[in-house]
């Protein structure tokens, strides 16, 4: 096992899209651990309601989580690689998410997200894959919005910011042993803010941090698209290749010197993209 991923689920059923991607992304499932996490929302132990609509509530988050791995087993993941966690709601479920994916030292979050339309989207300031999105924290989200069990391939768009080379590292780790998918590198080049070199060398560098991690070079490709809007070139690029995956770096705006990739970049690539899921590297 050396991919260590954290999986969140909810009662919706229709809303599984986290667990839906995991079956059909990885082939090499021997290799994936995961760790399914309900976070149950009962009265807690200072407000009005009784013990037993919080054992109700308990039962009903263990009986889904075990449910879900029997699902898993069916499709090939071991059940020794798969743990179950139920949790009452402390704060609210972006800050649990968070504070068990730091604490749990796991490789990523994976996140299912329900299917709001964009009007919605722009209204809910506060919803859990925008917020976590948005904070700052040591450890990868992947968003799966209406992931496509069809496709294949990572599109790894990056700018030479570390926060990208994470993205590599991350891409070049979960792709290593996964010979069914391969890593398409993109970096989307302004001449007005960089040279034709330096556009090569973030390429080659984001090439090299995923080597280093595992990915084989047969299975690696760099992208060079001129342009000054990189969120719709990455879009563009994501729906010609017909990508499972696109993956990003968050750069935050007060970082110096400003780079390619801002925060509102991935936050339009949250937006927008349907049926690739979106991995974001703090």
């Amino acid at each position: 096992m050396n991919k260590n991923l954290l999986l969140t689920v909810s009662f919706d059923r229709e809303a599984l899209y986290g667990v839906r991607f995991v079956e059909a992304f990885f082939q090499n499932k021997p290799s994936v651990g995961l760790t399914l996490l309900n976070i149950g929302e009962a009265p807690g132990p200072d407000e009005p309601g009784s013990e037993a609509d919080r054992q109700a509530v308990r039962g009903r988050g263990q009986a889904l989580l075990e449910d879900i791995r029997r699902g898993l087993v069916d499709k090939g993941f071991l059940a020794e690689n798969i743990n179950i966690k139920f949790t009452q709601m402390q704060d609210t479920a972006a800050e649990d998410i968070l504070r068990e994916g730091v604490v749990g030292g796991y490789d990523s979050v994976v996140l299912g997200r329900r299917g709001l339309s964009r009007l919605d989207e722009l209204l809910v300031e506060e919803s859990v894959s925008k917020t976590l999105v948005t904070r700052e924290m040591d450890v990868p989200i992947w968003v799966c919005r209406s992931p496509d069990p069809g496709r294949k391939n990572v599109l790894l768009a990056v700018d030479g910011s570390e926060e990208s080379l994470r993205a590599a590292g991350q891409a070049g780790l979960m792709l290593a042993d996964e010979p069914g998918h391969v890593l398409d590198i993109l970096h989307v080049w302004n001449p007005l803010r960089e040279s034709d070199l330096e556009a090569e060398r973030v390429l080659d560098l984001a090439k090299s941090t995923a080597l280093l991690n595992g990915t084989p070079k047969e299975r690696i490709s760099t992208i060079l698209v001129r342009g000054a809007a990189p969120a719709k070139a990455v879009i563009r690029e994501a729906e010609q290749g017909a990508y499972a995956v696109v993956a990003v770096g968050r750069t935050g705006s007060d970082r110096k010197p400003k780079r390619l990739f801002m925060g509102s970049v991935s936050l339009k690539l949250l937006r927008t993209l349907e049926r690739e899921t979106l991995w974001i590297s703090h």
